[in-house]
């Protein structure tokens, strides 16, 4: 779908420096309500999944000639990555600077406070100009560095998916069979996000990147997935292979053939199973059919043509463009068009060639979009044979040189297999090369050549005529056949046809192109309150939970207060005793008189007390901590486990029909992503909003008991602050959700692939498939970049926000000693303290709220399967009465006007319609139909 140019781009120098471009999406949700992928505006170049993927397998390759022994993907990484990471780490330093110098002018400018101070008014404004523009310098440091460290993140997390696809498509079959594809989607949502969450920390960055060698089961550098990432060597497991691999990506367009001599080939090191003494060659027009026992190695022969068998010994020769026709169809998530021409350029007399050829017109006149109705993940929506003849259908149009067919007349019936035979391979393929797998003897009559497999070896070969004389095995398999055909008798199933004309304008045609068999949803408006409350009590209770929070959180803010208070009195002690001994007397009050009554000893004894109590108070203060952080992440890491089990268990009792309308790149993004989401990322989020709720809290009542009219710029601070997150709260939850469904077709896309590995090489579609997929992987990258703008939009201002409490604080601070009004340094500096931390620690509470409402949208996502339609209890409830002890003594089967559809879509057609029947006890029945017919 087209979109709107980045405003970035027109952007002027300011606006770029702030994220003000950000502000037209910020004003399109609030005056929408929502906000739809259309809104989203076009990737900037240097965002491009492909060009990053280029770049960072230019540099591995690079990497890889450079050490041919020992690669490094860590310094293929640096060098993709460039200066960026030096550069950006300088913004470092200015900060830390900024860090190390305020708490030095905040204690210059506390002796302006002090009673008998000489510091001049002008000294002390020079020290407050310097404590409000520190921190002001401070925030715009960190903010920029940390909005380069998450666009470079985001560059490389695009980077390393993209070249994890791109290994996954130049697997062998034999690495292929070592890891699932829930294991490669991991990588993809998990393994390659850290860099993009956590790049912020160069330790980190550099942790994660050794780690994973170590400690995270070598997922992403070695082991197992080393075929994906690190050694493209290690996939092709001999220099053989590697020959057949470039002859799997050549086309020889001169005078084609076949030969083969394979003396051994086998798919692992030490091989059960060995094809061996294998010797045949095929000219144009040749049909070699290869039948043998189940097991015998048929489909095993054919891939060891194509070279998908890692070990094998002897010479095989592919002259020509070839397609591989697997015996299980393999069908994408699309149109049945695009199914068919799968990425080549439309040509509609080849189309309706192909479509006779492969026997398909009257199947398209019952879709309800012709070839321009969609199917599910895997064609869930078609019948096994409509299936096996669009993959058939495929292979025609794409016009090779050299046909290998596993088996693709099984799946048919009698009928539509002898007319499946006779159009397609007889007459449309009859100037090809042709190798035929199969089950079915009556065509073995029109072979060139037959080839009998038996437990991986050849056992004969030669023509039908020649076989039948010669071998006593071929003629006995054909006397069994004829046998089997003379008894068999033939059914002529009523003609009724249904001829439609389907037509559609281009209007209508686009928009089948882009329709989906269920598209994925999306929630609209702020996070439920109930969405909170399921989280809590999956966690330990809602009551339990809330006890727990209120009490570990509360007290812990409570010590952490009175731990401060009493530091602060115990300072202005040593004070009041400096002063007595430089006879300064600008103080009067009780305590003063004490500490001057007192004698060295008493003045001891009075420290060991202070101290005692402090220290006291302190260990109580960790132990609360220790407690805090326990009993949260126990609360969030059980609501995580209990979220998931129940999920799973919804998963496993859903209706059949959900699996045919959903594919598994979307089941597996809530079991990779979200999941993760829930168990990394919500539970120092949900604990950092709760301890800035009740820092928030105690520090309102404690400056109030202190000096209240610091509350004044405190208010201001906190409404400003309530008004910005108003503003942006929910264009990044809306964000956020829209990131969330554009994900799942980036891993839908990446199983997809894997299950057809095969087909797509042997159709050399790589590059079509990478295009697809960078154009997913942009969807993705487009909504996560405008979410980390925006990030970075809020942060900005409400630091702005907070830098101006700071100010008024400060100043007013000034101010109140100037008129002369006597306040003690220990307050001055509590109330300035926690003024200061009010305000920060208020915008971050806000910040983090905001995030927390995000990324509860994964447990949104979750209970959205917890609550999923199931199939009917396995046992009756405990209300209604129980069968007899001895039922059932005999089984029966009644459908009564059954109608059934794969989905409950208006465009998707009956399986069944009203289906009525009885099936008796002992009774055998036979199920007779033309393909298709349900």
């Amino acid at each position: 779908m087209p979109h709107a140019p980045s405003p970035y781009l027109r952007a002027n120098f300011w606006s770029r420096l702030f994220h003000g471009w950000i502000s037209h999406l910020i004003a399109t949700n609030r005056n929408h309500g929502a906000l739809d992928a259309v809104d989203l505006y076009e990737l900037l170049p240097e965002y491009q999944s492909k060009k990053l993927t280029d770049d960072l397998e230019n540099n591995w390759l690079d990497e890889k000639k450079r050490s041919p022994r020992n690669p490094s993907l860590i310094r293929a990484t640096i060098r993709t990555m460039g200066y960026k990471p030096v550069l950006t780490g300088l913004l470092l330093i200015p900060w830390m600077l900024c860090c190390i110098v305020l708490p030095l002018f905040l204690t210059f400018l506390m002796d302006f406070f002090e009673p008998c101070s000489t510091m001049s008014v002008r000294h002390a404004w020079f020290l407050t100009f310097a404590c409000i523009i520190t921190p002001l310098l401070s925030s715009f440091f960190l903010n920029y560095y940390m909005y380069h460290c998450q666009l470079l993140g985001l560059q490389m997390r695009v980077a390393y998916s993209g070249l994890i696809y791109r290994k996954t498509l130049r697997l062998s079959s034999y690495s292929l069979n070592s890891f699932s594809a829930g294991s490669v989607t991991n990588l993809l949502s998990n393994d390659a996000g850290q860099i993009e969450v956590n790049l912020w920390s160069f330790n980190f960055l550099w942790k994660f990147l050794l780690l994973d060698e170590s400690e995270r089961d070598r997922r992403l550098l070695s082991s197992s997935t080393a075929d994906v990432l690190n050694h493209e060597d290690q996939v092709v497991y001999e220099i053989n292979n590697q020959k057949t691999s470039i002859q799997r990506t050549t086309s020889i367009k001169t005078r084609f053939r076949v030969e083969c001599n394979l003396k051994r080939a086998y798919w692992e090191m030490n091989p059960s199973f060995v094809l061996k003494n294998i010797v045949f060659d095929a000219q144009p027009g040749n049909l070699i059919c290869i039948i043998g026992s189940v097991g015998s190695g048929k489909s095993s022969l054919l891939q060891a043509l194509t070279g998908e068998i890692a070990f094998f010994q002897g010479k095989v020769r592919l002259r020509g463009s070839f397609c591989y026709v697997p015996q299980e169809p393999w069908i994408f998530s699309s149109t049945v068009k695009k199914n068919i021409i799968f990425g080549k350029e439309y040509d509609g007399h080849l189309f309706r060639r192909v479509i006779r050829a492969a026997a398909l017109e009257a199947d398209f006149a019952q879709l309800p979009n012709g070839m321009h109705t969609t199917v599910g993940d895997q064609g869930v929506t078609l019948s096994g044979g409509q299936k096996a003849r669009v993959n058939m259908a495929r292979a025609l149009y794409r016009d090779a040189d050299i046909y290998l067919l596993d088996d693709p007349l099984s799946a048919v019936d009698a009928r539509v297999s002898k007319e499946l035979f006779e159009r397609s391979i007889k007459e449309y393929l009859g100037d090809k090369i042709c190798i035929l797998v199969t089950h079915q003897i009556q065509f073995l009559q029109h072979a060139t050549k037959i080839i009998i497999l038996e437990n991986g070896e050849m056992l004969e070969n030669g023509t039908y005529e020649e076989l039948r004389t010669s071998s006593p095995l071929f003629r006995n398999l054909v006397e069994v056949t004829h046998q089997q055909e003379e008894n068999e008798e033939t059914i002529d199933f009523p003609s009724r046809k249904t001829t439609r004309c389907v037509t559609f304008s281009e209007a209508e045609i686009d928009e089948l192109r882009t329709s989906k068999l269920n598209i994925e949803k999306s929630q609209q408006g702020s996070v439920g309150c109930w969405i909170y409350a399921s989280y809590l009590r999956a966690g330990a209770g809602l009551t339990c939970s809330l006890f727990l929070i209120v009490l570990t959180f509360g007290g812990l803010e409570a010590v952490s207060i009175y731990f401060n208070w009493w530091l602060a009195k115990w300072s202005e002690d040593q004070t009041y005793r400096h002063q007595l001994r430089i006879n300064c007397s600008g103080t009067n009050n009780k305590l003063l008189n004490q500490i001057q009554a007192m004698n060295t000893t008493t003045w001891n004894n009075y420290q060991k007390e202070r101290f005692t109590i402090f220290t006291g108070v302190g260990i109580l203060r960790i132990v609360i901590t220790l407690v805090n952080a326990l009993v949260g992440r126990s609360i969030c890491l059980n609501a995580s486990r209990v979220l998931h089990n129940k999920m799973f268990r919804q998963l496993l009792r859903c209706p059949i029909s959900f699996f045919d309308v959903n594919p598994i790149g979307r089941i597996l993004n809530r079991f990779t992503k979200d999941v993760h989401t829930i168990d990394s990322d919500l539970p120092w989020l949900t604990h950092d909003l709760l301890y800035c709720i009740f820092q928030t809290l105690g520090i309102i009542v404690f400056v109030s008991w202190l000096n209240r009219w610091s509350l004044f710029p405190a208010g201001i601070g906190v409404a400003l602050m309530l008004f910005l997150r108003h503003r942006f709260a929910g264009c990044s939850r809306n964000l956020k959700r829209l990131e969330h469904t554009s994900r799942s077709p980036v891993y839908s896309y990446l199983t997809s692939t894997l299950q057809g590995l095969k087909v797509i090489r042997s159709y050399r579609a790589e590059n079509i498939c990478l295009s697809d997929f960078h154009a997913y992987a942009d969807d993705h990258t487009r909504a996560s970049y405008l979410l980390t703008i925006l990030g970075r939009w809020a942060a900005i201002r409400f630091e702005w926000i907070a830098c101006f409490f700071i100010v008024s604080a400060t100043i007013l601070a000034v101010i109140v000693r100037i008129v002369g009004q006597r306040l003690s340094a220990a307050d001055i500096a509590l109330t300035l303290l926690y003024s200061i931390n009010l305000t920060s620690t208020f915008q971050w509470g806000i910040r983090v709220s905001v995030e927390v409402e995000t990324q509860m949208t994964a447990v949104e996502r979750v209970l959205e399967y917890c609550a999923l339609e199931q199939e009917p209890p396995a046992q009756l409830p405990p209300h209604l009465p129980s069968p007899p002890s001895n039922w059932p003594t005999y089984g029966r089967i009644i459908f009564d006007n059954v109608s059934m559809s794969h989905s409950a879509n208006s465009y998707t057609s009956l399986a069944l319609n009203r289906i009525s029947l009885s099936i008796n006890p002992a009774e055998k029945i036979g199920i007779v139909g033309r393909t298709g017919a349900g």
